[in-house]
């Protein structure tokens, strides 16, 4: 399950665009990566941190790991 900081400064733009491509996620209120939160968008899928430089990076590289 991918799961999304709500902290993160990308929270409603992602949430928007992983809604928009039919990708299921649920929110936390803290994955204790503050570092990652404020400087890019990522995601956490199962143990592992997936990032982007830009939200579509992110989108793609989600894809890429759940095929």
């Amino acid at each position: 399950m991918i799961k999304v900081c709500t902290f993160s400064r990308y929270f409603e733009d992602m949430a928007s665009a992983l809604e928009k491509e039919n990708i299921d996620f649920t929110s936390k209120e803290c994955l204790l990566r503050c570092d990652l939160c404020r400087t890019v968008p990522f995601v956490m899928v199962d143990h592992e941190f997936i990032i982007g430089e830009t939200l579509d990076d992110l989108i793609v590289n989600i894809k890429e790991k759940l095929i």
